[in-house]
């Protein structure tokens, strides 16, 4: 549900990519067709399962008299409002309510993502579905709306691309706007890979990173005839914002995660239908096995800071070992995580794959831990084999 697509093919030319995953290794996929049936009405989402309670009459939850539905939504599906993004740039099918003074705002856990526009009347959902990968909603944010949920089928002329590995996905991007919100300029395939100089063009960071430069909170106030440069000191405070938001802040450590969860959910969709269309593919397998064990994670330059209460909340989520330790312990000094393995392993998407599928991978990536033998090896597969179901034991 992102820009149109020839707003969308004229960023991508402009764009500098940082993805180092080679298009030709994932070619498209009939996903429209069985076995898929993409566009079919069933469904297997937690989106779907909270549909069917909130279509009934008379179950609807009151409407927030300034946020609409997106409070009731949020608590509904456990996404902590710390978890919080605000997006300048005009990159949505809502696009001309968002600028600078009112940003679209993202929430997110593991497996589904809520984006709410201020004026707008529909809140745009993502949600991971076991047999069709990433789903697209929309939630009506008006009391009478005949049906509040929706999937239209149009939000893949946008979400399937190079960038999403040729599946319905998530595209991150990093354009710096002008002071209206239009992307100008920047960079595409935003993840836990991408130099953060090069990052969160477009967004509104606060927190703190000690050393280092992104291009969070810029804005070209001259429009195409600024450009911007890496070398330039970071922008710390974000415009003001007019509109309103349910939090304070768009915390630094929350862009950090969401980096890292958006492309792992893409890998994960793509492994998903390619095993369901049985034409797996061994260049599939590695990039998520090298994905989630970080691989190539662009080491922070420094120190990093949390604005909110984000960073405590998501650790206390974690699955912990009788040691106390968990995947989803922070490190934020000189990498995101503490142990070298994503905590997405944990639940989520992963977990939804087919059993063979996902025992598979898992053999395979504890046999790399074993093979490098050091002694932060030995350690991130002890906490896996506590807290990662289906890893096995020693």
């Amino acid at each position: 549900m992102n820009m149109c697509r020839a707003t969308l093919a004229i960023l991508l030319l402009l764009a500098t990519a940082v993805r180092t995953l080679r298009a030709e290794d994932f070619p498209p996929l009939p996903y429209g067709a069985p076995p898929i049936d993409y566009f079919s009405d069933e469904a297997h989402d937690p989106i779907a399962e909270l549909a069917s309670r909130w279509e009934i009459p008379g179950t609807r939850p009151a409407l927030d008299p300034q946020f609409g539905r997106l409070p009731a939504l949020l608590r509904e599906l456990e996404i902590p409002v710390s978890s919080q993004l605000l997006v300048m740039s005009k990159t949505s099918v809502q696009q001309h309510r968002i600028s600078p003074s009112s940003p679209r705002a993202l929430y997110f856990r593991d497996d589904i993502t809520v984006a709410y526009v201020a004026g707008g009347p529909d809140l745009e959902v993502t949600a991971h579905d076991s047999r069709k990968g990433t789903v697209f909603y929309l939630v009506s944010q008006q009391d009478d709306a005949p049906q509040i949920f929706s999937r239209p089928r149009n939000c893949t002329s946008c979400h399937v691309s190079r960038l999403s590995l040729n599946v319905p996905g998530h595209l991150l991007k990093s354009f710096v706007t002008d002071a209206a919100g239009h992307p100008l300029e920047g960079y595409s395939g935003m993840t836990h890979a991408t130099p953060f100089e090069k990052r969160w063009g477009g967004w509104m960071v606060t927190g703190r990173m000690e050393q280092g430069r992104h291009l969070g909170n810029r804005i070209l106030a001259n429009g195409p005839a600024d450009r911007i440069s890496l070398t330039d000191e970071p922008v710390h405070e974000p415009p003001t914002i007019a509109s309103p938001r349910l939090a304070e802040g768009s915390d630094l450590v929350a862009h950090l995660v969401f980096n890292h969860q958006m492309e792992f959910r893409n890998l994960v969709n793509r492994l998903l239908l390619e095993h369901r269309l049985d034409r797996l593919n061994e260049a599939t397998i590695q990039a998520f096995i090298d994905y989630v064990l970080m691989t190539e994670e662009a080491p922070l330059p420094g120190p990093v800071v949390s604005s909110g209460l984000f960073a405590a909340e998501y650790q206390q989520q974690g699955i912990r070992d009788p040691r106390g330790r968990s995947l989803r312990d922070l490190d934020l000094q000189t990498r995101l995580f503490r142990y070298r393995l994503s905590p997405m392993l944990t639940g989520g998407p992963f977990q939804k794959l087919p059993t063979r599928l996902r025992e598979s991978l898992l053999d395979q990536i504890d046999a790399k831990l074993a093979e490098s033998g050091d002694a932060e090896a030995v350690v991130t597969r002890e906490v896996a084999r506590a807290t990662v179901p289906g890893w096995k034991p020693e």
